[in-house]
């Protein structure tokens, strides 16, 4: 768990952020964290991908804060001036077994792991994980930014629900016409993508039974293989969810997952 040592001006930790950005409340409580985002002069000893474990302590400074993922899915966000230390929890369940609990943790502390790589990694390629970027002023996802819309601009594994594929683009400054295909080799679809719209939902013949799309867009061609959700990974579960993105080789939608828990976490 994060004990805070010295109380912050505010204080939004643990079970209680989970409630809030709408996750059930977790097994047990996490030991350790990552960091999905920093703001401010914490970022230089905390950067984004950085993994905390129990004895580790954090200062953020009041021009500062600091969003960790926990293994157990909660998000902790704090704000400066705090003083916290990251401490071992036991592990609790009133109704599982031992077993699989045991289990479950180990799957999670991977998943954060590859998390922590993946992240960390993107912090390499850019100034900041993004997490003011790409939101609403509701802290909803826009754009590439949504973990479940799908990128014309790269050839990749795509994460999709049962419900329509949502397509995205970087930039919406011109319409274009947007080709299709589908596990149909016969049949292609011309889509209209207007100017002004980055994301565009795709018919119900292009959807989530489909294996594979062909895509064209703008001048570039790309191949989309799509891993459907299964059914028994819940989508209120951001470690299980974020577990098999990372497993299927969505990197991107697993990134834009964490960065989504991180602006929830911030509204």
């Amino acid at each position: 768990m994060v004990a805070f040592l010295t109380s912050p001006k505010t204080l939004a930790v643990g079970v209680a952020l989970a409630a809030v950005i709408g996750f059930g409340p977790p097994a047990w409580a996490a030991s350790q964290y990552v960091v999905i985002a920093a703001e401010g002069s914490v970022a230089e000893a905390f950067p984004p991908g950085k993994v905390l474990v129990p004895g580790d302590r954090i200062e953020v400074a009041d021009d500062s804060k600091l969003t960790l993922l926990g293994e157990d899915g909660t998000v902790t966000a704090i704000p400066g001036p705090a003083k916290v230390a990251v401490t071992e929890d036991s592990v609790r369940d009133d109704t599982g077994e031992a077993d699989d609990l045991a289990a479950q943790q180990e799957r999670n502390r991977s998943t954060l792991e590859k998390l922590a790589s993946l992240i960390a990694g993107e912090q390499r390629r850019a100034d900041s994980l993004g997490v003011s970027r790409g939101f609403d002023a509701a802290g909803r996802a826009e754009g590439l930014d949504d973990p479940w819309v799908l990128s014309v601009h790269r050839t990749a594994q795509g994460c999709v629900r049962n419900e329509p594929i949502r397509l995205g683009r970087r930039s919406a400054a011109k319409a274009i016409t947007l080709t299709v295909r589908g596990d149909d080799i016969n049949s292609v679809t011309e889509i209209e993508w207007p100017a002004g719209q980055s994301v565009i939902d795709l018919p119900e013949t292009l959807g989530p039974a489909n294996a594979e799309l062909l895509v064209k867009a703008d001048g570039s061609t790309v191949f989309i293989t799509l891993n459907r959700l299964p059914d028994d990974v819940r989508v209120d579960d951001p470690m299980a969810v974020m577990g098999w993105m990372v497993d299927q080789g969505c990197d991107g939608q697993a990134i834009a997952f964490a960065r989504l828990l991180a602006a929830e976490a911030q509204r």
